[in-house]
């Protein structure tokens, strides 16, 4: 349980710290989730939605949210 409890602890620390960082940049946690995946498909950094869904095992609204969202912002272009 010491263990485990220490983890906990540990990922509470790293969240909260993540999230400062995104804030800084006008991100949440799902828009960097989205970015993230981005950049990990290689150049030229471009998945349709369903690709993207595929990937990050989120519901079509919850995408669909993301995506408007990174759009409105500018740091996401849709097609």
């Amino acid at each position: 349980m010491a263990l485990i409890g220490r983890l906990q602890l540990v990922h509470k620390h790293m969240s909260q710290g993540m999230s400062q960082t995104f804030r800084r940049y006008g991100l949440t946690d799902a828009g960097f989730d989205v970015q993230a995946t981005l950049l990990r498909s290689g150049p030229p950094h471009t998945l349709t939605p369903t690709q993207l869904l595929e990937q990050m095992l989120v519901t079509p609204g919850s995408m669909t949210s993301r995506l408007n969202s990174l759009e409105k912002q500018g740091l996401i272009r849709g097609r």
